[in-house]
């Protein structure tokens, strides 16, 4: 049953929602004692009256608010197009050009029409804090006049009796709210769907269309159908005579669903079935149900959100969820059955603790060697494990597979012991020879892993077996023993166990892979090594995994179940969370961060990770390092920061963020106004004066909403400062990964998260031939400097290396226009679930969490 949960938000947002809801009326002292007596009542009728007095009240205050506030819009509306007249009149300037003086009236009209909106938000805000106190006093009144109200239970049908209502109170109406069907398929259950009638208008006869989606309950077996219907009005009912029905419930499509939410069959009907009809009662204002009058052969047509006639079945057909123009064979209804079989389902008394997860994009692949993004690293760190693991506070390696390790005297070599209890998810023991073959596998140039290129920088021989130059024997790594793993690096590299926590560096099972090919990760044919196994994947919607229990350390796991939800509409993903549908949210939508931030379970902070533009330094006219240190220049980064992603970035010159012993680059100028003149007059130097002559350029982003908007502000800074115009492209994130490392585009949207906890992290992907490196940046001396700090021993010389070669590739070549230093923004409530924890990397084993 949907329900409506009230919390203070902005004044100026609910009066606006509450402008849509209805009509006005009076509210007087009388009407304040009454609802201040009812409020505390055990009487659920003198509730609802209070309920329904309360809201009467919002209206009078949302009704003497919005008089106020058009009388003021329309004032300013005045003043605004009289300005506006002003400009549309004026002359060009004797030495303007027509294009400068086109450019300059649009300039000109923009300002005008940002001055009125600032004008017009101010003169909002001022109106509602004298409406603060009633607001927030109406609000808490409303809360306690919202009745918690039980679901009705369910209602046994008998035969093949297929319709049943029983009515339901709310807000002193009667409502027809259980509906009660069978499924001749599933023997000896009753399927009750609670509808919810309380989001329609006041007025009955004015029920507006709408799709209500709601879970109901199967008796016995712990089944749930997850059913989507319309309510809509039934056009035939004015002209065919006084027994049709005025309104039809429709059923669209059926899901059946076990107690922890998977799937177990799932069918969209091409014809809707008509579930439900009824009728108003207009002097009693009391719907009931009409499904009686309606001829039993009757089918009914209703009008869709698109116009179309759309034909519904009559509710004495049988629910076979197939239209009755397909034939039904005995394997269909066979493969139904056993679905539903309970010998397939957790028993009814079972408590699973099942973690949902808003996960991001469709995951490119669950091949470790295939994968290069921040939504498969969440998946895989739950699905695999490498030879070490990840702490969840500090985002240092701990022990995985591997129970210890110990390098030798300058820190060229390490040698891991494999713990003898480590087996994959099949029971067949994890070996030595295990990491070998994976490792190699990974840097194969036949497998063509995007992340090939990670292990080469600290692995020695790595670069040369990836390059083809040399064999697989070439690579400093080796199994001493089954038990014993030893590999040789490049150089001292302080940070390369910490490194090990990447994905790349997983191990996978060799027996697996040879036996399914391409196919080892179907759930069917899934082997694993950690703490929990595929058990189910639904392209484009979830992937769910259950607890290993052949994990080494099976007792330490405390959830049953991880559902990961493919979305990359950050808005429906916090829908989700707020609704209680998902259990950690991975992003919060630009525009309902001011609301996130007001509550317990928004968790904010610093984290290692810069979000960036990089430019195809191959393609003319970005080929030009002039020009891309003109649109790096006229880019307003603190502007972007504050009105655009408004959760605390950080405005970023450089790649690297700032750590302890690294400052990070400064900027090179000291205004806004300094840079857009610098700007300029590089663009100019590169022979696009005023941005004359220069041809349209396109950026590229994954489509999301968030990256959507910084695109919007960068190309109008582009427009603006510099007079160029910018076409955006947006695609979806496989397509968008594939096209930015091969180089397809002029300037993309890139982020880039930290590996390990320094700035060699960031910068040796942008080495000649780097897989990451799509903008084709090739710079010799960078290259050189890279290697060398790579043989480096940790200390202020090793980072005045890295540092130089950041200045080289942003402030002599500008490779890529940093824009800002992420933060971690996640929804999840610590008071509920234990385990997880804020840290630079915003790594959080899911492993680790569990249930308080």
């Amino acid at each position: 049953m949907m329900t409506i949960q009230f919390q203070k938000k902005s004044v100026l947002i609910f009066l606006l929602i509450l402008l849509l809801m209805v009509d006005a009326f009076a509210s007087g002292s009388n009407e304040q004692g009454y609802i201040q007596i009812a409020s505390q009542s055990d009487d659920k009728k003198a509730v609802m009256k209070a309920h329904a007095l309360v809201l009467k009240q919002l209206d009078k205050v949302t009704q003497t608010f919005t008089n106020e506030a058009n009388e003021r819009k329309s004032q300013l509306l005045q003043l605004y197009n009289i300005q506006k007249e002003v400009i549309e009149s004026s002359q060009p300037y004797i030495w303007e050009t027509d294009s400068q003086f086109h450019n300059r009236k649009e300039d000109e009209f923009a300002e005008l029409t940002s001055r009125f909106n600032d004008e017009y938000i101010s003169i909002i805000h001022d109106l509602s804090s004298n409406y603060d106190n009633k607001i927030d006093t109406l609000l808490g009144q409303l809360k306690t006049t919202t009745l918690q109200l039980e679901k009705p239970t369910s209602i046994q049908i008998v035969g093949q009796e297929a319709l049943e209502f029983k009515p339901y109170l709310r807000n002193d109406r009667i409502w027809p709210i259980a509906v009660t069907f069978s499924d001749t398929l599933i023997p000896a259950t009753t399927i009750t769907a609670l509808i919810d009638f309380s989001g329609i208008e006041r007025t009955e006869q004015t029920i507006r269309t709408a799709i209500v989606e709601f879970d109901a309950y199967v008796t016995e077996d712990s089944l749930r159908a997850k059913i989507e219907y319309h309510i809509v009005p039934n056009y035939q009912a004015e002209s065919s005579g006084p027994l049709e029905p005025q309104f039809l419930v429709v059923m669209d499509a059926l899901s059946i669903l076990d107690a922890s939410g998977r799937s177990l069959y799932s069918r969209t009907l091409k014809t809707p079935m008509l579930m439900h009809t009824f009728r108003v009662d207009e002097k009693n204002s009391i719907l009931f149900n009409d499904n009686e009058k309606a001829p039993a052969t009757k089918h009914y047509t209703y009008t869709d959100f698109d116009g179309n006639n759309q034909e519904v079945l009559s509710s004495q057909n049988p629910i076979l969820l197939v239209p009755p123009s397909e034939k039904i064979s005995s394997d269909y209804e066979q493969s139904r059955l056993s679905a539903v079989n309970p010998k397939t389902l957790f028993p009814a008394n079972s408590k699973q603790t099942v973690f949902r997860i808003a996960n991001g994009a469709e995951p490119e692949s669950l091949d470790p060697a295939l994968i290069m993004g921040v939504p498969e690293h969440r998946i895989i760190e739950a699905l695999f494990e490498g030879l070490v693991g990840i702490d969840p506070v500090t985002a240092n390696a701990i022990p995985g597979v591997a129970e210890s390790w110990k390098p030798n005297k300058d820190g060229t070599q390490y040698t891991f012991k494999l713990r003898k209890n480590a087996v994959w998810s099949d029971g067949t023991p994890i070996t030595a020879n295990d990491v070998v073959y994976s490792w190699l596998r990974l840097l194969d140039p036949a497998t063509a892993g995007p992340y090939a290129w990670f292990p080469c920088m600290f692995l020695a021989g790595a670069t040369e077996f990836n390059a083809g130059e040399a064999g697989p024997e070439a690579v400093g790594i080796r199994a001493l023993d089954n038990y014993t793993f030893q590999m040789d690096l490049i150089g001292p590299l302080p940070y390369a166990v910490d490194a090990l926590t990447h994905y790349s560096f997983a191990i996978v099972p060799k027996h697996a892979i040879e036996k399914f090919g391409s196919a080892w990760t179907d759930p069917a044919n899934f082997v694993g090594n950690g703490p929990f196994v595929l058990s189910e994947r639904v392209a484009q919607t979830s992937l769910t995994a259950t607890k290993n229990p052949k994990y080494w350390d099976a007792d330490a796991v405390k959830l049953d179940k991880v559902i990961f939800y493919s979305s990359d509409n950050d808005t429906t993903n916090c829908s989700m969370y707020l609704n209680g549908e998902i259990d950690w949210a991975t992003y919060v939508p630009f525009d309902q961060l001011n609301a996130a931030q007001m509550r317990d379970d928004f968790q904010l902070a610093p984290q290692l990770a810069t979000y960036y533009y990089v430019f195809q330094t191959e393609k003319a006219p970005i080929n030009n390092p002039l020009v891309r240190k003109a649109l790096s220049y006229a880019v307003d980064r603190e502007a972007l920061v504050e009105g655009v992603t408004k959760a605390g970035q950080i405005p970023a010159w450089g790649i690297v963020p700032p750590m302890t012993g690294y400052p990070g680059l400064e900027f090179p100028f000291d205004s806004m106004g300094e840079a857009i003149k610098i700007a300029q007059r590089m663009l100019a130097q590169a022979g696009y004066p005023n941005g004359v002559g220069f041809p349209t350029v396109s950026i590229l982003y994954n489509t999301n909403e968030g990256h959507k908007q910084i695109a919007e502000f960068i190309q109008q800074e582009w427009r603006n400062n510099l007079g160029i115009r910018v076409r955006l492209e947006n695609q979806e994130w496989q397509t968008y990964l594939s096209n930015r490392n091969e180089g397809n585009f002029q300037v993309a949207r890139a982020g880039w998260v930290g590996d390990y906890q320094d700035p060699n992290t960031f910068l040796d992907m942008f080495i000649t031939g780097a897989g990451m490196n799509g903008g084709k940046y090739s710079n010799e001396i960078y290259d050189i400097l890279i290697n060398e700090a790579a043989r480096m021993p940790a200390g202020e010389d090793r980072f005045g290396v890295l540092s130089t070669n950041e200045d080289i590739m942003i402030n002599e070549d500008q490779a890529i226009m940093p824009l800002y230093y992420y933060v971690t923004i996640n929804m999840i409530d610590t008071n509920k679930w234990g385990g997880w924890h804020n840290n630079t990397m915003d790594y959080h084993p899911i492993k680790n969490i569990y249930p308080r």
